[in-house]
């Protein structure tokens, strides 16, 4: 989608200051206006600052732009964007690389949503910005940010400015809030799953000292149970001994002799 360029006043144009990609031909502009975006993101950090230099620093790209060509703005859709910081990084370091070998200048920045795109797309403003649109969606089909070339840049879709009521209208979000968010997410899901994984092995260790301790005492038992059946015999052959010492002369005669004939 090609429109008019960013104005200096737009909270859309360097809203992601931080993680801005710039292409720019002359080194020292570049570093120029690289110096500036730090600043702008260093003052925006701190509570105590009121003016943040965001402005000055629209002026001053959007008036180096236009010295160079015609400056308008595109906005290309990447509705299926990994939000990881190393695939973040990989896609600015592609687009910049992309811009620069074909000598396109502009400041490119991944947005997540705002007031007239309710989804993520990568806003491009600079010179050039149809050859910029056609190259960054190409990028952004490759890795599957966008199943075609014509979803990237189509015009058919209604920005959610129109289409909802000002108190509707989506909470616009930092690309970098939303890459430390995603980050303490998956710290916390590795922590709970530590967490998870030393229980299980606590469980398993208390399990395996619970068997240990049942087959020790199963052979205490068994032991017992010989010792048992031990001194049931001694006591059997005593009180057999007993029984033969009070039967009667006349019966220990007839044991004897059925004894011998069983012989």
């Amino acid at each position: 989608m090609i429109q008019a360029a960013r104005g200096s006043n737009s909270d859309s144009f360097l809203r992601e200051a931080k993680e801005a990609i710039l292409s720019f031909n002359d080194p020292q502009v570049e570093n120029l206006f690289s110096r500036a975006l730090m600043s702008v993101v260093e003052k925006r950090n701190d509570p105590e600052k009121i003016y943040t230099g965001a402005k000055e620093a629209r002026e001053n790209i959007l008036s180096y732009l236009e010295q160079n060509g015609v400056t308008q703005t595109a906005n290309i859709w990447a509705r299926k964007i990994e939000f990881e910081r190393k695939a973040i990084d990989s896609l600015k370091t592609e687009i910049r690389n992309a811009l620069k070998e074909r000598k396109i200048e502009g400041v490119v920045e991944i947005h997540l949503q705002d007031r007239e795109i309710n989804s993520p797309h990568i806003q491009f403003v600079g010179n050039d910005a149809p050859k910029a649109e056609k190259i960054i969606a190409e990028i952004l089909v490759k890795h599957n940010y966008e199943d075609s070339l014509e979803s990237a840049i189509s015009k058919g879709t209604k920005p959610a400015y129109f289409e909802l009521e000002s108190k509707f209208l989506p909470r616009r979000q930092i690309l970098s809030d939303r890459l430390a968010q995603d980050e303490r997410y998956i710290q916390e899901r590795e922590q709970i799953q530590q967490r998870q994984q030393e229980k299980e092995r606590q469980t398993k260790e208390l399990f395996k000292g619970i068997s240990e301790r049942a087959k020790s005492f199963r052979e205490i038992l068994l032991n017992l149970d010989k010792t048992a059946h031990f001194s049931s015999g001694k006591e059997s052959k005593i009180e057999q001994i007993r029984k033969i010492k009070s039967m009667p002369t006349e019966e220990l005669k007839e044991a004897y002799f059925k004894k011998r004939k069983q012989r």
